[in-house]
C-alpha cells in the first residue's frame, strides 16, 4: 500500500511508496534505484549511480511518482470490482501528472510518461485525450514503438481498424521491422480486417523474432491459415 507523507510545504511533498516484493521485482531498474534511494539494500550503489546518471536531474527527482503510477495500473487490472479499477487508474494518472507538471517538455523521458498517462486515459475510455497525448509522444520520440502500439489500441476501441493498421505500419518502419510485438499487433489488426494472408505473414515474422503468445496462431489456424 502507498503511504503519502506531506511536509509543511505542499510543493515539497514526497511520496513514500512501498510496492510488494513481487511488484518490486517487475519494476524497471531505474524505479528500483529511485525507490528509497539511499537506503534500499537490494540496489547496489553502482547501479543506483548508473541509473541516476542516465536521467536529467529534473526527471530523476520526481521519478518515484511515475514508478508508483505504473504499479497502481497493474493493481487496477487485478481488481475485480470496476469501481476499484477506476480508483487505481485515476490514482496512477495523478502520479504521472505530478511528474509531468515538474519536468520540462523537452526532457528525454517526457514521452514515456505521456504514453503511460495516455494508457491510463484509454482504460478510462477517454479516447480523444489519449489519442492527442500519444500523437505528441510519437512526435517527441518517433523511434519508440510503445506510443504507436497504444494508439493502435485507441483506434481499435473506436473500430477504426484501417487507422490502427496504418499506425502499426509506421511503428514497424520505426522499428526497422525488428519488433516482434509490433508484428504481433499488426497480425491481430489484419485478422480483424479479415486480411488473412497479411495476418499470417505478420504472425510468421512475430514468431520468427521470438514472440511468445500463441493466440494469433490459433486464430489463424481456425481460419485455415498458419498450417506449419
Amino acid at each position: 500500500m502507498a503511504v503519502l507523507v506531506l511536509s509543511h510545504a505542499p510543493a515539497a511533498h514526497a511520496l513514500m511508496f512501498d510496492p510488494t516484493d513481487a511488484e518490486w521485482l517487475t519494476w524497471p531498474g531505474y524505479c528500483k534505484a529511485r525507490s528509497h534511494e539511499e537506503t534500499d539494500p537490494r540496489v547496489r550503489p553502482a547501479d543506483r549511480a548508473k541509473w541516476k546518471a542516465s536521467f536529467t536531474e529534473a526527471a530523476w527527482k520526481p521519478l518515484h511518482h511515475y514508478c508508483a503510477g505504473i504499479v497502481k495500473v497493474v493493481r487496477a487490472m487485478r481488481e475485480k470490482q470496476a469501481e476499484r479499477r477506476v480508483y487505481f487508474v485515476k490514482d496512477a494518472i495523478k502520479e504521472y501528472d505530478y511528474w509531468l507538471e515538474r519536468v520540462p517538455p523537452d526532457d528525454p523521458f517526457f514521452a514515456t510518461v505521456l504514453t503511460a498517462k495516455a494508457e491510463g486515459l484509454l482504460k478510462l475510455g477517454k479516447h480523444e485525450a489519449a489519442e492527442k497525448m500519444l500523437k505528441s509522444a510519437i512526435a517527441r520520440t518517433p523511434d519508440n514503438t510503445r506510443p504507436y502500439l497504444m494508439l493502435s489500441l485507441v483506434y481499435q476501441d473506436e473500430k477504426r481498424l484501417e487507422d490502427a493498421r496504418e499506425i502499426l505500419l509506421r511503428a514497424n518502419q520505426a522499428a526497422k521491422e525488428k519488433s516482434a510485438e509490433v508484428w504481433y499487433f499488426l497480425g491481430l489488426v489484419n485478422l480483424k480486417l479479415r486480411d488473412y494472408p497479411a495476418a499470417e505473414s505478420a504472425a510468421q515474422s512475430a514468431y520468427a523474432l521470438g514472440y511468445p503468445l500463441q493466440g494469433l496462431k490459433r486464430k489463424l489456424k481456425a481460419q485455415g491459415y498458419f498450417k506449419n
